[in-house]
């Protein structure tokens, strides 16, 4: 019978674990979002790494991202050491296990701390060619001094009703700049002088949450209700509230206009072609923005607003990091875009060009006109817009008739750009190919023009083959017979003077072996003088074979 040990604990034997089983299974929360209280301001900045200079070469970007949180860990502890706080988060570079360090591929959050009674937190995310830091300041009821006063004054007048169009400005100019610019100069946060990389992400939000009739803006409380299961209750609900935010907006039209980059004086021109103003999460909050600068201020960070119906503050953390990623993904699939154009002007140019001498230096030219390559950026690219558009159904976005919504305008004005960096990959991979087509049609050319060229000398050599064979013929018939005269003549000559030779040859073998010093071989004036005795001797025999002829005649 089993007792109760046994029943609570059915596995009394722990098995062996893989080694991935811990990475796997944190891996959906590596980069998880956080809660907002709204109502919240939040400063979105990327760096992207690697850009030009002496980053632009070609290091594995493993060691780039290393190097990366090595600069953002030096940044994170100075900050926290700058306010009394001894360093309690970092993102692990050298592969220890210490609770306080955050993997590279993980999200790494810190509490900065309280200023004037605004909570200040931050977030990092690192990847491999940019990373992300994120301010998010919540908790400005109680704020009665400091940049947190502004913002709430701010807040409690717009709760009143609108703005004129010259307080419109002045607010929104102190819940984007003014307060993060005394937040700079007391919290040292946007200190960036010595992290790597160029700004190309910069974006600053303020969340606000659903109106309500009794209680100002700054006091409002998330209500923490369930979200229904229903799916028709939840379109029902998701309508009502929309039409709830919309009347909001609709009713202040002075400041939401300037918070979407329209000048003083045009109150209704927030309805303008270049605006975006939809509902998102079906419908449970109003995100808008202008996707632009401020006028005449090319380095201002892009503003965005979100009005939230108060489910929940961790949906609105998710909301907003998916905000924050689509703008990521948008802004790192159009990298180098400029630098691109002028790679499809090149490419535009060779198209002409026939020479191989000239296309090959061109060809490569162009393949270094990006960091990292050409084709590497438009990789990237591509792979950053496919995400992009994948990402951008998490939004969830509505319609809201007479407005712009933000899925539209990116599609009519963005997607072009996506597609013409995905057409520029396809015409350099064909100009690549053209180049290939004709080495092989060079090199088949040369393999004829030699083949050719062989041919000429084989018929050549046929063409000498037919006259020398009988050449050849000719030739050892006539060494032949002249080498059997001089045999034969030589044979009559010996039997003629055999006796003459039987005297002479003794008679010079003795003078060689005497004229030789004992144990010593002879030198060679002892065959030089052998060999004029025998000429000597030859041409007396010759001189007395041509008398006996003559006489003969």
């Amino acid at each position: 019978m089993e007792d109760g040990n046994t029943r609570r604990n059915p596995l009394r034997y722990q098995p062996p674990y893989a080694d991935e089983y811990y990475e796997l299974s944190r891996l959906p929360h590596r980069r998880s979002a956080i809660a907002v209280n709204a109502p919240a301001l939040i400063w979105h900045i990327g760096m992207r790494v690697g850009a030009d200079g002496a980053e632009a070469g070609h290091d594995q970007p493993g060691d780039r991202k290393l190097s990366t949180s090595e600069a953002v860990n030096a940044y994170l502890a100075r900050l926290q050491k700058r306010h009394g706080v001894v360093p309690t988060k970092a993102f692990n570079v050298e592969g220890a296990a210490a609770d306080i360090l955050v993997p590279q591929r993980d999200s790494l959050f810190l509490t900065v701390g309280r200023f004037d009674c605004v909570h200040l937190k931050l977030r990092a995310d690192v990847h491999d060619e940019y990373y992300t830091l994120t301010f998010l300041a919540d908790g400005f009821e109680n704020c009665r001094n400091g940049p947190g006063q502004q913002v709430r004054e701010a807040l409690d007048s717009l709760d009143a009703g609108d703005l004129d169009a010259a307080h419109a400005a002045a607010a929104l100019d102190n819940i984007y700049d003014e307060f993060w610019l005394d937040i700079e100069a007391r919290v040292d946060a946007i200190g960036f002088a010595d992290l790597p990389g160029r700004v190309f992400i910069n974006i600053r939000g303020l969340a606000l949450c659903q109106p309500h009739v009794n209680r100002p803006l700054s006091l409002r409380p998330h209500r923490e209700t369930e979200v229904p299961t229903s799916e028709m209750t939840a379109q029902r609900q998701a309508r009502i509230v929309n039409d709830v935010l919309r009347q909001f907006v609709d009713r202040r039209p002075n400041f939401f206009a300037a918070a979407l980059g329209s000048s003083e004086g045009t109150e209704l021109s927030i309805r303008d072609a270049n605006k975006v103003m939809c509902g998102v999460l079906d419908g449970a909050a109003i995100f808008g923005t202008s996707l632009r600068q401020k006028p005449g201020a090319p380095t201002s960070p892009l503003r965005f607003f979100i009005i939230y119906d108060g489910f929940k503050s961790e949906q609105l953390g998710r909301m907003i990091r998916r905000l924050h990623v689509v703008a990521e993904l948008r802004m790192a699939a159009l990298v180098d875009l400029e630098k691109m154009r002028s790679a499809s002007e090149a490419i535009r140019d060779a198209g002409g060009l026939s020479d191989l001498s000239k296309l090959g230096p061109i060809y490569s030219t162009i393949g270094e006109m990006c960091t990292g390559g050409l084709l590497y950026r438009i990789n990237q690219s591509r792979y950053y817009a496919q995400v992009y558009r994948e990402r951008l159904q998490d939004l969830r976005i509505v319609r809201i008739e007479g407005w712009q919504p933000y899925d539209e305008f990116v599609r009519r004005t963005i997607y072009r750009d996506f597609d013409f960096i995905d057409r520029l990959g396809a015409r350099y991979a064909q100009l690549g190919e053209r180049i290939s087509r004709l080495v092989a049609r060079e090199l088949a050319d040369n393999i004829q023009k030699n083949q050719l060229a062989s041919l000429g000398v084989q018929s050549e050599l046929m063409w000498l083959q037919t006259f020398a064979e009988p050449i050849g013929t000719a030739a050892f018939i006539y060494y032949v017979g002249q080498i059997l005269f001089a045999a034969w003549a030589s044979a009559l000559w010996l039997i003629a003077n055999a006796k003459a030779l039987l005297v002479a040859f003794p008679l010079l073998a003795t003078l060689a072996a005497g004229l030789g010093a004992p144990g010593e071989k002879p030198g060679i004036w002892v065959y030089g003088v052998s060999y004029a005795l025998y000429v000597v001797i030859r041409r007396a025999f010759v001189r007395k074979a041509r008398k006996r002829q003559k006489s003969a005649a």
